[in-house]
Order: C-alpha cells, then sequence, then structure tokens
C-alpha cells in the first residue's frame, strides 16, 4: 500500500513538473513569435560598421555606412536575382510599396540613382580587410 501511495505522488510531482514546463514552453513560443514578428518588421538592423567586411564600390569608395536592416538586406539580395518589386513582394510576404521604400532607401544609403547601378555597385564590390 505504501508502495502504492509512493507511485501516486510521484506521478503528482511529474505532472506539476510537466505542466511547469509546458508553461514555460508556451512563454518561449509568444517570447519568438514577438521577436520574429519584430525581424520581419525589420526592427533589428545591421550596422555594416561592425561587419567583418567593408563594403566598398568598384572605385574604392567606401558605401555610405547608414544601418542597412535585415530586410533591406533581403531586398538587396532580390535586387541582385533581378527580380521585379511584384516579385521580390511575393518571395518576401511583404507589400509591394514596402518593396519600393527599401529599394529606395538601398538606393540612397549605397549612392545609386538606378537599380542597375545599385546591382553594378554590389557585383564589383570587393573586401577591404
Amino acid at each position: 500500500m505504501r508502495d502504492l501511495v509512493k507511485v501516486a505522488a510521484d506521478i503528482t510531482i511529474c505532472k506539476q513538473k510537466v505542466r511547469k514546463l509546458e508553461e514555460e514552453l508556451r512563454k518561449e513560443k509568444s517570447h519568438l513569435k514577438r521577436l520574429t514578428t519584430e525581424l520581419m518588421r525589420g526592427a533589428y538592423q545591421i550596422d555594416p560598421e561592425n561587419l567583418p567586411i567593408k563594403l566598398t564600390s568598384g572605385n574604392g569608395t567606401k558605401v555610405n555606412s547608414s544601418v542597412i536592416s535585415y530586410r533591406e538586406m533581403e531586398v538587396l539580395e532580390a535586387v541582385q536575382e533581378g527580380l521585379v518589386n511584384k516579385d521580390i513582394s511575393l518571395k518576401l510576404g511583404i507589400g509591394i510599396r514596402t518593396v519600393k521604400f527599401h529599394v529606395s532607401n538601398l538606393l540612397a544609403k549605397f549612392g545609386a540613382e538606378r537599380r542597375e547601378q545599385l546591382i553594378s555597385l554590389m557585383s564589383s564590390r570587393r573586401i577591404e580587410q
């Protein structure tokens, strides 16, 4: 009988631990979801000055050191792939106007007037040590 009582007590303790772990997991999921949403909105940014490489144009001039958001980096990669705004919008799950906004920011930050110049700048970049 005592063994049965001990087993029941152990089961109760295990259930409590499982509930506590489930609650912690729910909190972590909620936190992760919030961070993911913020990331997708461009809340986290990458300062090019802190990157292990420095971007330079083909003639060796440094790229404007304005902060480039993670989303802008995704848009820049898509522009380099030759995608048009509509395709970038579909690929990244954002609106066309948002894509245009990011492209405009990239053009300004890299000192380019057109996408072709931006692509050319990026293809002629070199790693500066």
